[in-house]
């Protein structure tokens, strides 16, 4: 089946998409898939609950719980209320294999790269800041720092 690669990498800052020429070619394919020179792919995962599984878990407890309650009184020991546990797991054992006590999430989002436009590259350095991540520094006070420096040294060669 023919991939539009197109649909796959569409900026989510921008909505810019990548042209068909930048997508990398499939023998060239990597652990980054086809992602085209620049661009930048963001996977967030993210665990939770099943509720289903929980759901389970519930109606076991409230079935042991009602199992134990309809015995007489003098036979409510935990060794009885431990045999209605596991005979109530037995029963739900084959549906508990069959499900995942966790809703694993992917989210995929494609960012183009940032030098094509000072917008973009601002909330991209800006998202990348909010986030913890390095922030490379900009060319433009590179040149400032380094015009300083020398104009200090001047200062300090002259006095």
């Amino acid at each position: 089946m023919a991939i539009d690669h197109n649909d796959l990498f569409v900026c989510s800052l921008s909505g810019v998409e990548a042209p068909e020429e930048e997508i990398l070619p499939d023998d060239l394919a990597d652990g980054l898939g086809l992602l085209p020179m620049g661009w930048t792919r963001l996977t967030i995962d993210r665990r939770l609950p099943s509720q289903d599984w929980q759901e389970v878990q519930q109606v076991k407890m409230l079935l042991a719980e009602a199992a134990f309650q309809q015995l007489p009184k003098e036979q409510q020991v935990p060794e009885a209320k431990r045999t209605i546990q596991i005979q109530i797991a037995a029963q739900f054992a084959a549906l508990e294999a069959s499900m995942s006590p966790f809703n694993n999430l992917q989210e995929v989002i494609f960012l183009a790269p940032p030098e094509l436009d000072p917008a973009l590259a601002k909330e991209f350095f800006d998202i990348r800041g909010r986030l913890g991540l390095p922030i490379p520094p900009e060319d433009d006070e590179e040149d400032e720092e380094t015009a300083e420096g020398e104009v200090e040294e001047a200062e300090a060669a002259e006095g």
